[in-house]
């Protein structure tokens, strides 16, 4: 079975779906890391990472490890 997905790149709106479809995999696995950290940060947690400061710090910063841009994905 195949599929193929056509987007016209001069739409912003299939330009938007274009590139979630693009960075899936790199969601996909930033969202497995941070939930990792999560765990780490419940299981073993130090007092910075205990805080919402720390745990948004960490969040941006797998975001950023994978070259994911939020406001990029949601046009």
């Amino acid at each position: 079975m195949r599929a193929k997905l056509i987007f016209d790149l001069d739409n912003m709106d299939d330009l938007a779906a274009y590139e979630r479809c693009n960075k899936s995999l790199d969601i996909s696995l930033a969202l497995w890391d941070f939930s990792n950290k999560l765990r780490s940060i419940s299981k073993y947690g130090s007092e910075e990472e205990n805080n919402i400061d720390g745990i948004s710090k960490a969040f941006y910063e797998i975001l950023e490890e994978y070259n994911i841009n939020l406001e990029k994905l949601i046009l």
